[in-house]
């Protein structure tokens, strides 16, 4: 399917430098490599941002603030590991891909 895109003539420089420096080998394939790391770029922001939801649910039911700095493991089967694992099981399925896979494998859960 063809196209015909209009660019400002900056984004009209860039493509043409990546072109000749022989990056890419088409203006067209400039424009899929840029496209597909914009999508890359979109699902990584929507993972970050659903592991932030993840995470603010796990402190609104963590209970009253605690005083003082706790330093928390980062091994899945640390003094940790059940509120984390907990926290994981209430993350909808979809979520699961961005838990990291040791924790998933430590506790049975599937990914």
């Amino acid at each position: 399917m063809g196209m015909n895109i209009n660019l400002t003539p900056h984004l009209e420089e860039m493509v043409r430098q990546k072109v000749d420096s022989g990056w890419c080998t088409s203006a067209s394939e400039v424009v899929r490599e840029a496209l597909r790391l914009m999508e890359e770029k979109h699902q990584l922001l929507g993972a970050k941002l659903n592991q932030l939801r993840c995470d603010l649910q796990e402190g609104l039911h963590s209970g009253a603030p605690r005083h003082g700095i706790q330093r928390k493991s980062s091994a899945p089967d640390g003094p940790d590991a059940k509120p984390r694992l907990r926290m994981v099981r209430k993350c909808p399925s979809s979520l699961r891909a961005h838990v990291p896979k040791l924790i998933l494998i430590k506790s049975g859960i599937p990914s």
